[in-house]
């Protein structure tokens, strides 16, 4: 009886033992999960940030083509005047 008793607390004791190292596995998993998804938030983020670098970048650069053609059919209409009047 008395080995019995002791073969079941060593049954118990791997049995909790394994049971704290299974929650222990679990808790480190799931940081390691919200990490990598932090990771993935912020590269998000930053190329999100970039495509809006970008979008405002091209639209600036249209704008200025716009203005310098405006610019240039305004030269370009004042010089015909300007050769019109006698």
């Amino acid at each position: 009886m008395a080995k019995i008793d002791r073969t079941l607390r060593k049954v118990f004791a791997w049995a909790v033992l394994v049971s704290i190292v299974a929650v222990f596995i679990v808790v480190i998993a799931h940081f390691q999960s919200q990490y990598r998804q932090a990771q993935r938030e912020v590269i998000y983020r930053k190329a999100l940030m970039q495509v809006k670098k970008d979008r405002e970048a091209r639209k600036n650069e249209y704008l200025r083509r716009l203005e310098r053609e405006r610019a240039e059919k305004a030269f370009q209409d004042s010089a015909l005047l300007v050769k019109q009047e006698p």
